[in-house]
Formats: C-alpha cells, sequence, structure tokens
C-alpha cells in the first residue's frame, strides 16, 4: 500500500532494533493520503510499520529533529 503524509502529521515514532543492521519503525500518522487505485485522504490514525536500514532510519530521525525544532521556534515566535 502507497501512504503519503507530511512530517507535522506524524503523531509517534517507535524504534525495534532488528538483525542485519536494520530497525522497525512504528509510526502512527494522523490524516494520512492513501494511494491505491485512486486518491483518498483517510480521517484517521493509522499506523504504519517499516523496516529500514539503521543509517536511513538515523537521518530520517535526524530531519524530524529540525522539523520539531523549527516547529518550537515558531511557536515561541508567536
Amino acid at each position: 500500500m502507497h501512504f503519503k503524509f507530511k512530517l507535522e502529521d506524524i503523531e509517534q515514532i517507535k524504534f525495534k532494533k532488528r538483525p542485519f543492521n536494520c530497525l522497525k519503525l512504528a509510526i502512527k500518522v494522523r490524516n494520512p493520503v492513501f494511494y491505491g487505485f485512486h486518491e483518498k485522504k483517510l480521517n484517521k490514525l493509522m499506523s504504519v510499520n517499516l523496516i529500514a536500514d539503521r543509517k536511513k532510519s538515523e537521518f530520517f530521525m535526524q530531519q524530524m529533529e529540525q522539523f520539531q525544532r523549527q516547529q518550537r521556534r515558531m511557536i515561541d515566535m508567536d
């Protein structure tokens, strides 16, 4: 299945170490867009599980931390 979502739609991320230098990511996403036969916005909280290379997972987490810092700065400026 194909889902599309923005970083701000991510509610929670959990990690589990897996063999062969991999991590399992359990991501909870609010209102993802499903791409099946047609595009449809799902108005609910979805859980997405991924198994990814550890280096790519670390890069993803760095991007998330950077995004969260930017969001905090924007909130503090208001």
